[in-house]
């Protein structure tokens, strides 16, 4: 096993096994950008690692109000009409996320066009700015 591991080592090249942190709103989008033209393969690890993260995070939330959804209105106890009224007393709102879900390239466009309309929300947490892409981009319903 450690012989494995050590030639692990040696093939794979340490830039595959390092990649920029991302905290912030502006830590991703810069290494978003990066995808649109890597010069070199630490370019090519981060953009590839910033589009997972933006992956992950929005199925995350997707994911989230699905099963926020599905545990207040369990499947057939409740009329289309009835689960409207409902959500109106409830002032329930959720992401009016199409049904075919949202491609990598919608994701990275959705993100990229929010935060260079908005700037000054880039130094907030890169999750916050996710979901405030995401609302801008398919309102609430």
């Amino acid at each position: 096993m450690i012989r494995i591991i050590v030639l692990m080592l040696i093939v794979i090249p340490s830039s595959l096994l390092a990649f920029t942190p991302i905290n912030t709103g502006h830590d991703l989008y810069n290494n978003l950008k990066l995808a649109d033209d890597p010069q070199n393969l630490d370019e090519l690890v981060n953009s590839t690692y910033a589009l997972g993260y933006l992956r992950g995070s929005v199925d995350e939330v997707i994911y989230m109000q699905n099963l926020y959804y599905d545990r207040l209105f369990p499947a057939n106890t409740m009329t289309e009409k009835e689960i409207k009224e409902y959500s109106k007393r409830l002032d329930l709102v959720l992401l009016n996320i199409p049904e075919e879900g949202i491609t990598d390239g919608q994701m990275m466009l959705i993100y990229k066009k929010y935060v260079e309309k908005h700037p000054e929300e880039l130094s907030l947490t890169a999750r916050v700015c996710i979901l405030k892409s995401l609302i801008n981009a398919y309102g609430w319903e």
